[in-house]
């Protein structure tokens, strides 16, 4: 949830600090930093909203069982 809020309020900056047709110009070139989005980040309170703990997900896996 943080993230996202931090995400609307720079889209917000940028229309305060830009006008639309330069917005849809030039918005990629606009984009903050990617490493602020970074799951590897020391920082584990913004960790990217998809990061996914694999260890987790293996463990779904069916074992097999012996003799079968």
């Amino acid at each position: 949830m943080k993230l996202r809020k931090e995400r609307v309020e720079w889209l917000l900056s940028l229309v305060i600090n830009h006008d639309m047709q330069e917005i849809d110009e030039k918005f990629y070139e606009l984009l903050p930093e990617e490493k602020q989005f970074d799951s590897n980040s020391d920082d584990d309170s913004t960790n990217h909203p998809y990061d996914v703990d694999w260890s987790i997900y293996d463990s779904l896996q069916p074992t097999v069982k012996a003799g079968v």
